[in-house]
């Protein structure tokens, strides 16, 4: 089971003096937002652990940047060959919980970014990132 999504534009900046504090702000996620981990292993019918759907419990500490916990996602990126910025970021598979971790990047994505995404069933939304902020939008298709 699941619902598999990709991604079908993407405009996306994080500038490299970004990627450290990026970084920090995704592995706090795993301290302060137990409440909203969906994954999980369960014993006798009681939850033992939770963890964020499809990551390690413990990635703050096998994942050591910014760009290796957007791998253990399932994102793919592409980085500026001149300053090393990340100007792309790329998915296609099931879903789990990227949309915090984008959150918990919004600071420190570049105004005007967007991630345009499809699900199989042929919704279609947009993450858009101005201010320090993501915003999601849904889209509709209109023929003519």
């Amino acid at each position: 089971m699941g619902y598999y999504i990709n991604t079908s534009d993407v405009r996306f900046n994080i500038p490299y003096s970004n990627f450290e504090s990026a970084y920090k702000a995704m592995c706090e996620l795993n301290t302060t937002h137990d409440h909203l981990k969906r994954g999980g292993s369960f014993s006798g019918g009681q939850q033992q652990k939770k963890w964020f759907s499809w990551m390690d419990e413990n990635y703050p500490e096998t994942c050591k940047t910014m760009q290796d916990v957007l791998t253990a996602l399932g994102f793919d990126m592409v980085f500026s060959p001149t300053d090393n910025d990340l100007i792309a970021i790329y998915y296609d598979n099931k879903t789990g919980q990227e949309e915090l971790f984008l959150e918990a990047l919004a600071p420190f994505v570049r105004d005007g970014s967007y991630i345009e995404w499809n699900g199989e069933d042929g919704a279609k939304w947009r993450n858009e990132f101005r201010d320090g902020k993501m915003y999601t939008k849904n889209g509709v298709t209109v023929w003519e």
